[in-house]
């Protein structure tokens, strides 16, 4: 793959398999994308609000949105043990696509990134030894490269999972939301945010 100048040339290696790492009979795959670099390369980066987890990111907003849309009486980023015990318990697994990168240039967009490898085995996995009905994509990016990149080297039948695409859960994730507008309509006294919350809310009533 012919990738360009990268702004360190440091490949960065995802820190995290899935979780849970057991297989359980897992019914709801969420994928995202690949985690920012205080996350891999640059931990020293991390701040206060910064989990070492999933979309642990102080400036990603999936697991609020997730509670949120949930009505879980869980609160982020403080409850994350209880946040695991709910997902691992309600058969949810988190993977992402991504295995290895190198960046376009030092920011957290998934635009920026240039993967080496995605994480096809991993996923394989999951769609193999779980019962997997419901496939969410935390973004546009996220299923696009899915449908391009992994999907065609899956040895499992993936065609009958229904599958649901969130709004990016990054401030970046409001800039184009006239996609999932055509989904669900937004309400011009509505906020951005309170669009996208509303839109989580829709998904996860979608989920049975």
């Amino acid at each position: 793959m012919q990738m360009s100048k990268s702004w360190d040339n440091k490949i960065e290696i995802h820190p995290y398999h899935r979780f849970p790492l057991e297989d359980g009979g897992s019914e709801y795959l969420i994928l995202g994308s690949f985690p920012p670099n205080k996350f891999t390369n640059y931990r020293e980066r991390q701040t206060d609000g910064d989990v070492d987890f999933f979309y642990g990111s102080k400036d990603n907003s999936f697991w609020e949105l997730f509670i949120k849309a949930k009505e879980l009486l869980l609160k982020w980023p403080n409850d994350v043990e209880m946040l695991k015990s709910y997902l691992n318990v309600n058969k949810w697994m988190v993977s992402d696509i991504v295995q290895s990168t190198i960046r376009k240039s030092d920011s957290a967009l998934d635009r920026d990134l240039q993967p080496t490898n995605w994480n096809i085995e991993t996923i394989e996995g999951i769609f193999q030894n779980n019962s997997i009905r419901h496939l969410l994509f935390t973004s546009n990016w996220v299923k696009n490269n899915f449908n391009k990149k992994l999907k065609t080297h899956l040895k499992s039948s993936i065609d009958t999972i229904k599958n649901y695409t969130l709004i990016s859960p990054s401030a970046a994730g409001l800039i184009s939301t006239n996609w999932a507008r055509e989904i669900l309509p937004k309400e011009e006294s509505e906020s951005l945010e309170t669009y996208r919350e509303k839109y989580y809310k829709w998904v996860f009533t979608q989920i049975k």
